[in-house]
């Protein structure tokens, strides 16, 4: 077994903290590819460096190692500690091509399941953008709004909303505007 691998930490630029611990060999602790969301939103605003921890051990002893430094210094999203890491470590395979589908026992969450912090952050992203609480406000002033009243005078019908009105009497928006602005529709009143 080769002794060519080794457990890094990347530290930010601004404070010095230590925001990711990760194993590898060759130039990984330098790498940027294939990093979560949260590794890249604080490479973005701080920047990095890497440090190497423990180098010339094997794959078996680096994932040990990386278990240990992600448990002492604790994960994020568990609110344990300040690492990005979204897994406890000590696993994934070194040097692995990508040929096939990733489902089943091909994926790497094969198994294992999502913290409640991941679950809910992921079903914020895939929902889009979050609104901002004065929308959310004015969205739900605008629902519990009570809609206006028509009432054709010469019927006796009342329409609840525009849009009822302008169905019952076949008009567009455009065309029904016209004919209030012109008074072309006297026998239909707000109530």
């Amino acid at each position: 077994m080769e002794n060519k691998f080794y457990v890094y930490v990347h530290k930010s630029n601004v404070d010095h903290r230590i925001f990711y611990v990760g194993k590898g060999y060759g130039s990984r602790y330098i790498s940027t590819s294939d990093r979560n969301i949260d590794w890249n939103r604080i490479v973005k605003k701080e920047g990095f460096y890497a440090e190497i921890v423990k180098s010339n051990i094997s794959e078996l002893e680096a994932f040990d190692e990386e278990v240990r430094l992600i448990k002492e210094i604790g994960r994020r999203d568990l609110g344990l500690g300040p690492l990005v890491n979204l897994t406890d470590g000590g696993e994934g395979n070194t040097g692995l091509k990508w040929g096939g589908r990733r489902s089943g026992k091909n994926n790497p969450m094969y198994g294992k399941k999502q913290s409640e912090y991941m679950k809910n952050k992921l079903r914020i992203e895939r929902k889009g953008i979050k609104r901002p609480q004065h929308v959310i406000e004015a969205v739900k002033l605008s629902s519990s709004r009570p809609r206006l009243l028509f009432l054709n005078v010469e019927n006796g019908v009342y329409y609840e909303g525009i849009q009822e009105l302008l169905k019952a009497i076949n008009l567009t928006v455009s065309k029904f505007r016209n004919k209030l602005k012109n008074n072309k529709l006297p026998h239909i009143k707000i109530v």
